[in-house]
């Protein structure tokens, strides 16, 4: 029930979303910039990490078939090894995107949400969705996409490698070219519809399932629209990359408001992130 009262929630219209984010750009800027210099220090720093405990045994396997007297089977060997590697630290950063940076990036959209509903806000924020509760449901949300997106490119990759092949007739790689730009379309439209699923985590304190399915059910009653929504704030924020990145001191701020805006005008925020359950307490 809860569900379909949020998939019932009023819309939204662009120019009035824009104006209303930009307007709670002031008074934000400070605890935004706060936790982004705490967002790239830690997440810099984390791969970093990462980056030196898997660069030695790379190395190290690297020497050893160098300096084999049986060339070919250590370098088998080294291959499969360098590639058991590769694997167990995709899976490390996984982790550590999951677990730690998507939290963070929640707790951006915090200090957004709050400042919106003309709540105080602090950089720190930015650590309140770094528990075991929200690293599951974002580990869960993000195999799910990351499943939707390789499957997208790996069917739009096919067909396009087909129509270029040279071993079909014209109208057969036209066909082909056709249903690679269909599975690229099919991508944008679900990356869209799922746009404020992370929403649903931060405020409505849905699982990963319940936050995908009501974000997807929603936002295609108003997909157009939030894909110029979206699709121009981009635009904005190439433009304000111009000048020195100068205008990124405003324009950050702004599209996370911006995004904010959209959602509580369809769903309406909903105050149970940890932040105001306990101010509530």
């Amino acid at each position: 029930m809860a569900t379909t009262a949020l998939e019932q929630k009023k819309s939204f219209t662009i120019c009035s979303t824009y104006k209303e984010a930009w307007q709670n750009v002031k008074g934000m800027k400070g605890s935004y910039w706060g936790a982004m210099g705490l967002y790239f220090a830690m997440s810099l720093g984390l791969i970093l990490c990462a980056e030196i405990i898997f660069a030695v045994p790379s190395f190290l396997i690297g020497m050893f078939t160098t300096v084999s007297h049986d060339p070919t089977t250590l370098s088998l060997t080294g291959t499969i090894l360098m590639v058991l590697v590769g694997v167990i630290a995709a899976i490390v950063y996984f982790f550590i995107y999951a677990g730690l940076i998507l939290p963070m990036i929640l707790g951006l959209f915090l200090i957004s949400t709050r400042k919106i509903k003309g709540k105080s806000i602090s950089y720190a924020f930015i650590f309140k969705y770094i528990k075991k509760k929200y690293f599951k449901r974002m580990m869960a949300m993000s195999l799910f996409l990351l499943v939707i997106v390789l499957v997208f490119e790996l069917v739009a990759g096919i067909f396009f490698t087909l129509s270029h092949s040279g071993h079909f007739p014209y109208i057969i790689n036209i066909l082909f070219w056709g249903l690679a730009v269909v599975a690229i379309l099919g991508l944008i439209y679900v990356l869209v519809a799922y746009s404020l699923s992370f929403f649903m985590v931060l405020d409505q304190d849905m699982t990963a399932w319940q936050a995908l399915e009501t974000s997807r059910k929603t936002v295609a009653k108003h997909w157009f629209r939030m894909f110029f929504l979206l699709f121009f704030v981009t635009i904005i924020n190439f433009i304000a990359m111009i000048p020195l990145f100068i205008g990124l001191i405003w324009a950050l701020p702004w599209s996370k408001n911006v995004i904010t805006v959209a959602y509580d005008r369809l769903y309406g925020i909903a105050g149970k992130d940890p932040v105001t359950l306990q101010e509530a307490a």
